[in-house]
């Protein structure tokens, strides 16, 4: 039913789509600090002609959240168009769920948390959500459509629409449209994940005005079995069906909500040129050296757990009532947020426009909200200080750095301390070389100091974990090579222990990270790799395998004169074994155990990928290994099995129109 509704709505778009298509040259050649429209042009005829191919070619670009310096294209081609599991795509292979797609995410990579401000503590569906800052902002001459479909076993279900499009001669409206469902592999493992994005851009003719507004809602919700009511279900295996393999709990379900709205304005001073396309028509393009803005911004999280039915001593100290258990936490905040931000214009000529290499900005941030815990009710308040200071992409330098600064001046993040940056060089076809590193003095997140539930009261004063870290890599992207190496230094990790209650340690611990990436071509035949060591030194806190790779192997040709591409090949992912982290529902958070060393066996996935046109179409077994080692399967995280062996059927299609 909802396939049905999603389509329905995909073709009510596209003929709207093209019933309000129109030529639009103002908004068009809005230029902003990253782009060059006509980079490459070395005379004012050329770059006439370079803007007349750009004004009259099927062109859609995009950039990320409020970076609008890094203008990305349209990725079109086949690499990577297998994957559509947020733990693949979002997550950069450091994730897995812990079951099916839907499933709270746990990492198997470390990676130190350096989000600013208040944190409530709930991130196992960050993967699946929205989020403010990695929204696509899209820059289309005509309106834009993706749709995405994703069919497998149990009915696993997924759904992806995007829309784009010009309305008039100034203005932008996108929505994307996302849902995740599945019934899972084990009993009580349904999700349903449904997110919801819209986005509008409106400029001024004189181009010095800039309006953009963000509203987002994120719904996960998910049965909770509580893992499986065995201790390692493969270590003597009986022949028992996924499906009837007993579980922990039959009556307990997740509910998450994350919702926000944001609205910015900027007033941009600079410099403007106008460009001619034809005779008749002429085009504005204005490139901005001074802006100052404004955003106001709401937001509401709220996380619900509930049991019907609880299950002998699983929840432990948690269990105060016999017959239910119900918990929730919300937080909600409007804040402000003023800033301006510098850079300067060296020249603009017929190549286009050069900027100095430094680019400035300085905000402060204020807002007011509350935070419930039944039955409680507490305000909170938060003012934050940032300046940044970066390399500017249209210098044409090969010198590149980026600096941040933030400081929380008031109540629970007061004093918070966030420094981080990163500096090297840009040799073109030698490679880029970049040294970064960062301090950071972070209060831990709200659920680790308290936690209400029922007559359960959690109220710790924790110290703030303080963060020291150093990198360096070394990219050559024409050899598709990538080497990176990390250090950190943790005092006072927080985490949850054996007990699953939220503690901190009074020491530190140490990591070492080591990343290897290096893709290879030749003729029809492709190769991307990637392998990762971890070392960890100090007290048995952090939960990881020591080394992980993800291997994909493949063949790739044009049949049928160019009119069908193929891309058939096969996945394999491996970690070591190790004392993988445990689940539990009711804070929605993973804690350390002790029970059981989690066992691995390189897994495989074998994937054709078929693309026509603009649709793509891809055939994928997952776990098609499965069965063939001694061990019939794997844990996920503790108690939770990965998924069985599954089909899965992908289409993607774009609409330019």
């Amino acid at each position: 039913m909802v396939l049905k509704h999603c389509l329905w709505i995909s073709i009510f778009m596209l003929l709207a789509a093209n019933a309000n298509a129109q030529t639009d040259t103002s908004y068009l050649f809005d230029s902003q600090p990253g782009q060059t429209p006509d980079s490459v042009a070395k005379t004012p005829e050329a770059k006439q002609d370079s803007i007349r191919k750009r004004f009259y070619t099927r062109k859609v670009t995009y950039h990320i959240g409020d970076n609008d310096l890094d203008i990305y294209p349209i990725d079109t081609n086949l690499d990577n168009k297998q994957y559509y599991d947020p733990v693949y795509t979002q997550g950069g292979w450091a994730y897995r769920n812990i079951g099916n797609i839907g499933l709270p995410t746990v990492p198997i990579f470390y990676q130190p948390s350096l989000s600013q401000g208040f944190d409530l503590g709930y991130h196992t569906y960050d993967l699946y959500n929205f989020h403010r800052h990695s929204l696509r902002f899209y820059d289309s001459r005509i309106p834009y459509t993706h749709l995405f479909f994703l069919f497998g076993q149990r009915k696993e279900q997924m759904v992806d629409v995007t829309h784009n499009q010009n309305i008039g001669q100034r203005f932008n409206i996108a929505f994307q449209f996302r849902r995740y469902s599945s019934e899972g592999t084990y009993a009580s493992q349904q999700t349903n994940h449904n997110n919801f994005a819209l986005t509008t851009r409106y400029i001024s003719r004189s181009q010095q005005y800039k309006l953009t507004a963000i509203f987002l809602f994120n719904s996960n919700q998910q049965q909770e079995n509580g893992g499986v009511d065995t201790t390692d279900i493969f270590a003597n295996d009986q022949g028992i069906s996924s499906s009837l393999t007993a579980v922990t709990l039959d009556g307990a379900q997740t509910k998450y909500k994350d919702q926000g709205f944001f609205l910015k304005q900027e007033w941009r001073q600079g410099k403007a040129d106008t460009i001619k396309i034809n005779d008749s028509t002429r085009a504005l393009m204005f490139y901005p050296s001074f802006t100052l803005y404004h955003e106001l911004s709401f937001g509401a999280q709220r996380y619900t757990f509930f049991d019907q039915n609880p299950t002998g001593s699983y929840y432990d100290q948690f269990q105060v009532d016999a017959d239910s258990l119900f918990s929730t936490v919300a937080y909600t905040h409007w804040a402000n947020t003023l800033g301006i931000t510098k850079t300067s214009i060296k020249s603009i000529d017929s190549t286009g426009v050069h900027y100095r290499n430094y680019l400035i900005d300085a905000s402060i941030y204020q807002s007011l909200g509350s935070i419930v815990q039944d039955p409680k009710r507490e305000p909170l308040q938060q003012i934050r200080l940032q300046l940044s200071l970066r390399n500017h992409p249209s210098s044409n330098s090969p010198f590149i750095y980026h600096s941040k600064v933030t400081y929380d001046l008031v109540d629970y993040n007061q004093n918070d301390l966030i420094a981080e940056g990163s500096i090297g060089l840009n040799l073109k076809k030698i490679g880029r070389l970049l040294v970064s590193g960062g301090f950071s003095r972070k209060e831990l997140p709200w659920l680790y100091n308290s936690f209400q539930y029922q007559r359960v009261n959690i109220d710790n004063q924790f110290n703030k974990t303080i963060n020291i870290n150093a990198g360096l890599s070394y990219e050559i992207p024409r050899y598709r090579f990538l080497l990176s190496g990390w250090f950190y230094n943790i005092t006072y990790p927080g985490y949850f222990n054996q007990n699953r209650v939220p503690t901190q340690l009074s020491g530190s611990v140490q990591v070492w990270v080591v990343q290897l990436s290096k893709n290879f071509r030749w003729r029809h035949f492709g190769s991307d790799n990637l392998f990762v060591l971890q070392f960890f030194t100090g007290q048995d806190i952090l939960r990881f395998p020591k080394f992980w790779s993800k291997n994909s192997l493949f063949y790739e040709n044009n049949l049928f004169k160019g009119n069908l591409v193929l891309r058939a090949g096969v996945d394999v992912f491996y970690n070591t074994n190790y004392k993988g982290y445990g689940y539990f529902p009711l804070t929605g958070q993973f804690y350390i155990q002790d029970n059981l060393t989690l066992s691995y066996y390189p897994v495989a996935d074998v994937f054709v990928s078929l693309k026509i046109a603009e649709a793509i179409v891809f055939l994928k077994m997952e776990h098609v290994n499965q069965g063939i080692f001694s061990q019939k399967g794997y844990y996920a995280t503790y108690g939770y099995p990965a998924a069985d062996r599954a089909f899965k059927v992908g289409v993607s299609w774009r609409f330019y129109n």
